[in-house]
């Protein structure tokens, strides 16, 4: 007997100091990704990346141990330095499967949630509903979005940093919804969405989340025809993310301005916006930017009558959309193969890439490009 009380006691020293240094590991990478935040919406954006690559299986660990102690100040700590890495890299399934695991220890335990506990939840739902949005889960990423304005909705008013964080956090929501609606096209409420955003990134001096809304508010005039008016909003975007030497909003933004120029049948300036793109989003390693950017010079240079060019590029693009899991990128790219291969007389390969991509598009709700695929 006393032999196994002594063994007792040293297994539950070694569980105690195991503990310990878990916790240890997992505040200290907590820490760490905390000070990578702002890092990553400035100039040192790769120089952060990097840093976070190089500890990637550190910060998985800490996140994993984070997660399952449901330690909520250090989930609070790292969830947006992780969203903002897994988003850039294109590293969406893992990100999805970090932040689904996060949120479901939070809200485990909802008989002892106060009003810190449903900040992270509001939080880490709408950061998993980016992740779904992107994986092609579009009623998924609506309802988590939803809770998550309801949940802060609900909060009562901070201290001004604080309730300056909050406002910051509920445009982030407005701004990620109105993502998906356009992407659903209502581009009616989509448009009030962003709008609402950007009064109150204005409103609390955040230049990122500016730049962030009147990007997509031109994206949304573009797919309603209003190129000016997208053309006047992007480029105000652009002069944002480039005076803050943000890489990645500043590739995001030509790229966008490449799809209004190809609208405007400016085929030069076009590809040369793609061009510029895809040569910073290689840089930063954004896989699925770099998807993007294949998949429009793809599309650009079929509608230049370059066929087997945009079936290069578009085979290219397909390949890295299948890896990162991007439904919608995936059936965009398919119907674009689809119109190279009509074009080029392969009708039995262009039908197979069409029925595949009509699937895929239904399937998610994402209408306009069903509709697009049908017409083609």
């Amino acid at each position: 007997h006393e032999l196994l009380r002594q063994f007792a006691a040293d297994k539950l020293r070694e569980m105690e100091a195991e503990q310990e240094a878990r916790d240890g590991h997992s505040s200290y990478y907590s820490a760490f990704l905390q000070g990578q935040e702002s890092r990553q919406h400035e100039a040192e954006q790769q120089e952060a990346a990097d840093e976070i690559a190089a500890e990637i299986d550190n910060v998985r660990a800490a996140w994993r141990w984070s997660t399952e102690q449901c330690r909520a100040t250090e989930i609070a700590q790292s969830l947006e330095s992780l969203h903002l890495f897994y988003y850039a890299r294109g590293w969406v399934q893992e990100g999805q499967e970090a932040f689904q695991s996060a949120l479901a220890c939070m809200q485990a335990g909802t008989s002892r949630q106060g009003d810190e506990d449903a900040w992270v939840i509001g939080r880490l739902q709408a950061r998993l509903a980016r992740f779904s949005h992107r994986l092609g889960r579009h009623p998924e990423a609506r309802d988590l979005l939803q809770s998550a304005l309801e949940t802060y909705d609900r909060l009562p008013d901070r201290a001004p940093a604080r309730a300056a964080a909050m406002r910051g956090e509920k445009a982030f929501a407005l701004f990620s919804l109105s993502v998906v609606l356009r992407g659903d096209g209502e581009y009616e409420d989509a448009q009030q969405l962003c709008r609402e955003s950007l009064e109150i990134y204005q409103e609390i001096d955040d230049l990122p989340g500016m730049a962030m809304a009147l990007k997509h508010l031109g994206i949304i005039h573009g797919s309603l025809g209003q190129f000016e008016e997208a053309q006047q909003q992007l480029r105000e975007a652009l002069r944002l993310y480039q005076d803050s030497g943000d890489p990645y909003g500043t590739a995001n933004t030509l790229n966008d301005l490449g799809i209004v120029a190809a609208g405007l049948d400016q085929y030069v300036p076009a590809k040369r916006y793609y061009q510029e793109c895809l040569a910073i989003r290689r840089q930063i390693d954004d896989l699925w930017g770099i998807g993007t950017a294949l998949n429009n010079l793809g599309y650009l240079a079929y509608l230049d009558c370059e066929y087997a060019e945009a079936r290069g590029f578009l085979a290219e693009s397909l390949a890295i959309q299948r890896e990162i899991g991007d439904r919608y990128h995936i059936a965009n790219c398919l119907n674009n193969l689809g119109a190279a291969a009509c074009a080029l007389g392969e009708y039995g390969e262009a039908a197979d890439f069409l029925y595949e991509a009509l699937r895929s598009a239904h399937q998610i709700g994402a209408h306009p490009l069903t509709l697009e695929i049908l017409a083609e």
